[in-house]
């Protein structure tokens, strides 16, 4: 018996939708990347414009008062003693203490930088202060001994040219 319907082939079908799903994937796989490749790019030159490098000794600018600020460690000093302020807020104002110092006396916007950012001016008295104010500031449990740290503070103040 003949029949007129012919067989098709096994898997006979269209390859187009395979190839459009494919080209829509390898599109987004592109897009993904440009845009990180763009992000990362624009980190990079965001980070290069942020910080001052000193290359030479900075002087004390002639405005200065030292007594002002050592006048605040000592303020600072009494309310700890006092029980007035805790551990952490301790370093933290010893923090915005020695920035503000450094700035006044610099004009360098030091109380914006990070602690990679002060490691990068060279002032390796600020740099040694900042990074043991660091944990205490910032961890979860706040230890230190904070009068040690206050009259560091106090010296590298005293000290300062």
């Amino acid at each position: 018996m003949e029949t007129s319907v012919k067989v098709q082939d096994m898997f006979s079908y269209s390859l187009m939708p395979i190839y459009i799903v494919a080209g829509a994937m390898v599109l987004v796989l592109l897009i993904i990347l440009l845009r990180i490749l763009l992000k990362n790019r624009k980190k990079k030159t965001a980070k290069k414009n942020t910080p001052v490098v000193v290359t030479k000794p900075i002087a004390v600018r002639g405005n200065v008062s030292k007594a002002d600020y050592l006048n605040k460690l000592e303020q600072l000093k009494l309310q700890y003693q006092q029980g007035e302020c805790s551990v952490r807020d301790a370093y933290q104002r010893m923090s915005a203490i020695i920035r503000g110092f450094v700035e006044e006396a610099t004009g360098i916007k030091v109380p914006n930088y990070t602690l990679q950012d002060i490691k990068e001016l060279k002032m390796p008295v600020l740099e040694e202060l900042i990074e043991e104010y660091y944990s205490p500031e910032f961890e979860r449990e706040s230890e230190g001994d904070v009068i040690t740290s206050i009259d560091k503070t106090r010296g590298a103040i005293e000290r300062w040219n």
